[in-house]
């Protein structure tokens, strides 16, 4: 229930997890026009079915419970902070010209070796603006979220006019992307605004999302358009514009997904069936232990972005010929392959992870896939002498999901060489792929 008000005009909440749907009365009351709209992009989407998409979805795992117990109301309910991590804007007007940045979308060639800073926009008071009685919003982030920026440009005013402005009546998730064209640090802005999406109780359809930056165009801003229904980018707001409700989103590195050391993320399978189901691939397959599919996923050079023009990568595979031909050998009536995914659109990566039972690869950003292999799947992931196994992105993931996992390092520097390749003895590989296989197979 909401405690009397405060000196300043905030008011704090604490709820038992069972209430937290009052939390957000305000915000599903706006949209309650579009709960029942018919869905025009994926009308046989299966993610319409999952129960985190139902009314009757309640938030009971941490720390969500507690972002929402750590609220804190200002302006009559148009400004509301949840644990210094992320906000909830009703009625904000983002008025373009005072925002400095690129456009954003452009072909990579054509912005080669541009600076990263032109890709972020400076925003001045009055970039946002609410309807606020009071005369300032006693509110803070966390150090070095660029949510202190945004409050900082947000202008509250007693008096507001938005007769014929242009209107975004449904629930906008604004972000800031950084590393945006690396699988991993893009995995988590997705799973934070599916966070929001979760806890405001919005279906995928009826999310807007809003990227305030100047990106070039990359490989993974198609999934955003599958994964909401509709994505902006702040270089084209050419006008004063209302939206009804707008989430400032979690930093992605402040997402549970990027707490190694946490023992559990909330609502990872969840995320899991929703991204897959809104790329029409199927969330489960059964284990066929007398044809497995063991699959190598292959670094190689690209450009992915305007600050690396020669496309070098590091942490690469030298014999990954030798690999699958001693593989097929040795396991003659197992499907073997191996593929450099990000040359596959997102859905064939997705549908690839899918159907693999035992996944390989080096350390690097495709392992993030980890989130999507089948629960009984096994993940053994490769680092050279020169990358630290404490970097455990992957093997976090794993052991939350509660998938088969198993490290090797490098550690004969002759196996090292040129341009960031090393060489893999292949026994190692076989060695523990055929622990793989008994430790999932074991008893069928």
């Amino acid at each position: 229930m909401l405690h009397a008000d405060n000196p300043g005009g905030t008011r704090t909440t604490t709820v038992p997890p069972v209430k937290q749907t009052q939390l957000i009365r305000r915000v599903t009351g706006l949209y309650k026009g579009f709960q029942n709209r018919t869905l025009l992009r994926h009308p046989e989407n299966k993610t319409s079915k999952l129960r985190q998409f139902q009314r009757s979805f309640e938030i009971d795992q941490e720390p969500v419970v507690s972002w929402l117990k750590q609220r804190k109301e200002f302006c009559d309910g148009n400004f509301v902070g949840y644990d210094s991590l992320f906000a909830l804007l009703t009625n904000v007007i983002i008025t373009p010209e005072k925002g400095k940045g690129r456009r954003g979308g452009e072909n990579i060639r054509d912005v080669l070796n541009q600076s990263e800073g032109d890709e972020y926009y400076l925003l001045e008071p009055g970039y946002f603006t609410i309807k606020c009685q009071d005369e300032e919003i006693p509110y803070s982030f966390q150090t070095k979220d660029h949510l202190i920026n945004w409050k900082a440009a947000l202008k509250i005013q007693k008096l507001f006019n938005v007769s014929g402005m242009t209107t975004v009546k449904t629930l906008t998730v604004a972000l800031t992307r950084y590393e945006y064209v690396n699988m991993y640090h893009t995995m988590t802005d997705f799973y934070n605004a599916f966070l929001m999406m979760s806890i405001f109780k919005q279906r995928p359809d009826d999310v807007t999302i809003l990227w305030i930056d100047g990106h070039p165009y990359g490989t993974l801003d198609v999934a955003w358009k599958t994964l909401f229904g509709h994505v902006m980018r702040a270089g084209e707001l050419g006008e004063p514009t209302l939206f009804h409700g707008m989430v400032w989103n979690i930093l992605g590195y402040f997402s549970p997904l990027n707490d190694h050391d946490s023992p559990h993320v909330p609502y990872l399978e969840e995320f899991r069936e929703f991204f897959l189901g809104r790329h029409q691939v199927n969330f489960q397959r059964t284990l066929n232990c007398s044809r497995l599919t063991i699959r190598f996923i292959w670094r190689r050079d690209y450009v992915a972005h305007p600050r690396n023009p020669s496309g070098h990568v590091v942490r690469k595979i030298k014999n990954e010929d030798e690999l699958i031909s001693i593989m097929q050998k040795s396991f003659p009536n197992f499907e073997v392959i191996g593929s450099q995914i990000d040359l596959l659109d997102l859905t064939k990566q997705l549908q690839w992870i899918s159907d693999t039972d035992i996944l390989v690869g080096m350390h690097g950003a495709g392992l993030s896939h980890t989130l999507f292999l089948q629960k009984y799947a096994a993940l053994i992931e490769l680092y050279p002498t020169y990358w630290p196994t404490a970097n455990k992105h992957f093997r976090a993931m794993a052991q939350w999901r509660n998938i088969h996992y198993q490290l090797w390092q490098n550690a004969d520097q002759a196996n090292e060489h040129a341009n960031h390749y090393t060489y893999i003895p292949p026994d190692v590989v076989l060695k523990m792929v055929h622990e793989m296989q008994h430790k999932l197979c074991h008893g069928h």
